[in-house]
Order: C-alpha cells, then structure tokens, then sequence
C-alpha cells in the first residue's frame, strides 16, 4: 500500500466528521510519505506528525461527542468511553516512539491507522446508523 485512505462504505456523510476522518488520513499519509523518503526516520522528525494526529483526533472525539449530545445520541456515553480507549492507545504509541522505545516504522503507521479504522467500524458505525435513522446522514451517492 503506498497510501492510507478509508473506504468510501465508510463516509458519514453528516456535518464534518467526514472531513475530520480525511485530516487525519491525511496527516498520516504525510507521514508515511516522509518515511518512504527518510533514510534513518527519527521520532523527532516524526514528533510534529505524531502531535498532530494526537491534538487532530482529540479534537475531532471532543466535536463529535458535543454533536451528539446535542442531537441527544443514546449510546453517547459508550462513544465517550471508546474515544477515550482510542486516545490511551495513541497516547501509550506516541509515548512509546519519544522515550525511544519504538522505533519509526511501516507497522508504527499501520498502528495509527489501526487506531483511526478502530474509530471508524466500532464506534461510527452506529452513529451512523442513528443519523440514517433519522434521516440526517445523506449517502453521497445519492
């Protein structure tokens, strides 16, 4: 794979969670790209990358859940405590490469990837179902 991206049967096509998924895709994929390109890949030339995914998907779980208390989602708490799992995971990962005690690799990024497709199949999935439901999630291809 020379890219990630996410599966459009994915797409939530609801205010900008979309566009949120396709920012950290994004950000991951600057990273892989730096990686095929750096001969010795450092965790402090990854640091900025790595920061961003954190600061980017903690802010994206924060809109998200204040979205859905607003439309007053009923599995929001189980949304809360999933964001929550996904944060810990990429927090103990990125901790792990700047104490140095993982090095940069393809199965690192996969590991964030790992973490964003986590996000998206166990916790969007139903959300996206409620939004469907309630005919506030519109398919692209329609």
């Amino acid at each position: 794979m020379d890219h990630y991206e996410l599966p459009p049967a994915l797409s939530i096509a609801y205010g900008d969670i979309d566009k949120e998924h396709g920012e950290l895709i994004d950000t991951l994929n600057g990273a892989l790209r730096m990686f095929q390109c750096a001969r010795n890949p450092s965790a402090n030339n990854f640091r900025p990358f790595l920061q961003r995914m954190r600061d980017d998907m903690k802010r994206r779980f924060l809109h998200e859940e204040a979205e859905m208390a607003r439309l007053d989602y009923p599995l929001l708490e189980e949304l809360r405590r999933h964001h929550a799992r996904c944060a810990r995971r990429l927090d103990e990962i990125c901790g792990t490469v700047f104490t140095g005690r993982r090095i940069i690799d393809r199965d690192l990024l996969d590991d964030l990837f790992d973490i964003i497709m986590d996000d998206v199949i166990r916790a969007d999935a139903d959300l996206k179902s409620f939004l469907s439901a309630r005919n506030l999630c519109f398919d692209a291809l329609v």
